[in-house]
C-alpha cells in the first residue's frame, strides 16, 4: 500500500470517518482507493489539497514528507514545507507560475524537475532567498539548522502573519540573541509605508534623528491641544443649542 493511501487511511480511522462518506462527500469515485492502492501513486493536485482540507491535515503529512525544516535536503520537501507554513494552496502557485497544477503536483512528487527553471519566480512568491532551493535545510544555506533556527522562523512568520507576539508559543527573543536586550512592545503594527519612514529615519546622523524628534513632539503637543480645543468648542457650542 503507498505512503498516500497509509495515511489517509490512519486519518480516516482516528476521525471515525469511514472511506466512502469521504470520498461521496468529495465526489470522488468509490473505487479511488483501490485505484491508488494498485497504481502506487497519489491523485491529482486538487484531490489531495482537497483531502488534505477535509481532514484538517498538510499536504506533506498526507504524501509523507516530513516537515519537520531540519530534514529538507530535496527539492519536494521544501517545496511541500513552504505550501505549509505559508498556507499557499497548488493552484495559487500555479497561476503565478503561469502553469498547471500538474506540474506543481509532479515537482512535489519528485517525478518533474523542470522547477529548476522558476528557482527566481518561486523565490519570489514565498518571499525567500533563491538559494533556499539548492542549498541544505532553510535558514543556513550550507549548514544543517537547528531547531532554535526552526523555531525562529515560526516565530517571526506567525508575528507577520497574526500580528501577534507570542513568547509562549517559542520562546523569548533573548533566548535566540544571548546579550542582546530585546523590547518586547509590540503593540503597534507596523505596514509597509511604516517601515519606510523608519528607514529613513535611521539614516538620519544621530544629532540630527534627536532634533528630528525634537520637533515632531512639539508638532504633537501642538497638535492635541488644538484637538482638544476644536472638541471643546464642539461641545460648548452643542450645549448652547440645547438651551
Amino acid at each position: 500500500m503507498s505512503t498516500f493511501v497509509d495515511n489517509v487511511t490512519s486519518l480516516l480511522k482516528e476521525q471515525k470517518i469511514t472511506k466512502n462518506k469521504m470520498l461521496s462527500d468529495l465526489n470522488l469515485s468509490r473505487n479511488s482507493f483501490i485505484d491508488w492502492k494498485k497504481r502506487g501513486t497519489i491523485p491529482s493536485a486538487s484531490v489531495v489539497s482537497a483531502i488534505a482540507e477535509y481532514l484538517g491535515t498538510t499536504i506533506s503529512s498526507l504524501i509523507g514528507y516530513p516537515e519537520e525544516e531540519e530534514m529538507l535536503n530535496t527539492f519536494p520537501s521544501k517545496l511541500t514545507f513552504q505550501l505549509d507554513v505559508t498556507g499557499k494552496k497548488i493552484s495559487e502557485l500555479a497561476n503565478y507560475l503561469d502553469i498547471s497544477d500538474e506540474i506543481v503536483m509532479n515537482w512535489i512528487k519528485g517525478s518533474d524537475n523542470t522547477y529548476v527553471n522558476y528557482y527566481e519566480q518561486l523565490s519570489d512568491f514565498f518571499e525567500i532567498l533563491p538559494r533556499y532551493w539548492t542549498s541544505p535545510g532553510m535558514l543556513s544555506p550550507g549548514i544543517e539548522p537547528n531547531i532554535d533556527e526552526y523555531l525562529l522562523i515560526l516565530l517571526y512568520r506567525d508575528y507577520k502573519n497574526t500580528g501577534i507576539y507570542d513568547p509562549k508559543a517559542y520562546g523569548d527573543l533573548e533566548h535566540y540573541f544571548p546579550g542582546l536586550r530585546v523590547t518586547t512592545n509590540f503593540s503597534v503594527l507596523y505596514s509597509a509605508e511604516d517601515n519606510e519612514w523608519l528607514s529613513l529615519i535611521h539614516r538620519l546622523p544621530e544629532k540630527k534623528r534627536d532634533e528630528f524628534k525634537e520637533r515632531i513632539e512639539g508638532y504633537l503637543e501642538c497638535y492635541e491641544e488644538s484637538v482638544a480645543a476644536d472638541e471643546a468648542l464642539k461641545k460648548t457650542g452643542t450645549e448652547n443649542m440645547g438651551k
